[in-house]
């Protein structure tokens, strides 16, 4: 598998041009997928090999010219950085911005407002899980609601995996809502043993 980690990795190392928004939505998912399979410094280190030289160019902040998919990729790519890479300064970006972006998710470009909420999340502490909890039930948009769910799902912390899961048990996460959000804490490979653990004691 690590033969073929590296293979995959010299394939996608030859898009570094590319611009496209689908190539790269395409190749951050797999890229997900090595995740369960490398050695963490070594996949944190390939995805910002991969991630970096296009955020380089694109920055943090849209650009008037910007089209809809180049605005898009911009979300992706930040993303990706900062969940995959543990890139310091995405990180350190998006955890400034989750506050204004939770109190009001329309003060960003929306591409933005996902990808800190996709950061903050996965990196988040207790206190900024509690302001997410918080803030989930008042988000102003379905949409808005589930993508906070998702990323209270992708805590890397199994105490407040364990609150996720307890959330979708007790009912403060809607019927609907809590078995894709329970699947989802059982994939993360950050906590899924813990939380398997903490389902199977309830």
């Amino acid at each position: 598998m690590l033969f073929r980690s590296a293979e995959w990795l010299a394939l996608a190392s030859q898009f570094s041009e590319e611009d496209r928004y689908q190539v790269w939505q395409m190749l951050i998912g797999h890229l997900s997928v090595l995740g369960n399979v490398m050695e963490p410094d070594a996949f944190r280190a390939a995805a910002s090999s991969l991630l970096r030289p296009v955020y380089d160019d694109l920055g943090w902040d849209p650009r008037n010219e910007d089209d809809e998919l180049t605005l898009a990729l911009r979300g992706l790519v930040i993303a990706g950085l900062g969940i995959h890479a543990d890139d310091p300064e995405i990180v350190e970006k998006a955890l400034a911005e989750i506050e204004p972006v939770l109190t009001d998710p329309a003060s960003r470009q929306a591409d933005i407002t996902k990808a800190v909420i996709d950061v903050a999340g996965s990196h988040a502490d207790e206190g900024l899980f509690d302001r997410m909890a918080e803030a989930y039930p008042k988000a102003p948009t379905a949409q808005l609601q589930q993508r906070i769910l998702a990323n209270l799902a992708s805590t890397r912390r199994p105490e407040l995996a364990a609150r996720v899961l307890d959330m979708a048990i007790d009912g403060d996460i809607r019927n609907q809502d809590a078995t894709w959000v329970s699947a989802r804490l059982l994939r993360n490979r950050h906590v899924r043993s813990a939380a398997w653990r903490h389902l199977r004691g309830r």
